[in-house]
């Protein structure tokens, strides 16, 4: 089964929720406009580089603490089989929508970036100028997007692999996946508003798959 194929699973959950989110996203679901978020405008700022694509918690390893529990502090990062040359935000965006809740992610997003962009001129030998504030904030915005487009898909082969005690345990889960896409869905709706992503939708991406 294709990707494509997972969406309406989504709208068949909550057709009012999700139905009007995947309408707006339509014409910007296509691998030509998945490649543009994920490499062709890092690449265009000039500023592509060693992207993961598939950062999620299950995908880190953490350093543990003496008693044995584990701490906060990354020991690697594993599963590089997608990984590509582009927009490196892309792993903030997906570790941020896959691994948190709505709710936190909106709450640290702004100090996370700074975090990330602090980070990166302290430990980099020759920090690229081209590399700005507002650079990161861009390329962050267009992982959420590709996250927004994502959950379309996500939300069925999530729901697949579940393991619930209950019925009710089930509601529960897939109702708080449920809220994570929408309002992933809707702030990638707004950032496409933002960067006036249709227009590089008609001009770069006019075919869909």
């Amino acid at each position: 089964m294709s990707r494509q194929k997972n969406i309406p699973f989504l709208s068949e959950y909550d057709k009012r929720t999700f139905g009007p989110l995947v309408d707006q996203l339509k014409p910007f679901t296509n691998k030509k406009f998945f490649g543009y978020l994920q490499k062709g405008r890092a690449e265009e700022l000039g500023v592509a580089t060693l992207t993961h694509a598939d950062l999620h918690s299950g995908n880190v390893m953490t350093k543990p603490n003496p008693d044995g529990s584990p701490s906060d502090e990354v020991a690697t990062f594993f599963d590089w089989q997608l990984g590509f040359f582009g927009n490196a935000l892309f792993d903030l965006a997906r570790f941020a929508c896959v691994s948190a809740d709505a709710d936190i992610r909106r709450g640290i997003e702004d100090v996370a970036l700074d975090e990330y962009y602090d980070a990166y001129i302290k430990h980099s030998e020759r920090p690229d100028p081209k590399f700005t504030r507002d650079v990161c904030q861009e390329l962050y915005d267009l992982g959420i997007v590709m996250e927004a487009l994502e959950f379309q898909f996500l939300f069925h082969l999530v729901s697949g692999n579940l393991n619930p005690r209950n019925d009710r345990h089930l509601e529960s889960l897939l109702a708080r996946f449920a809220l994570r896409a929408r309002l992933t869905m809707e702030d990638g709706i707004r950032a496409i508003e933002k960067y006036k992503l249709l227009d590089v939708a008609k001009n770069k991406c006019l075919k869909t798959v």
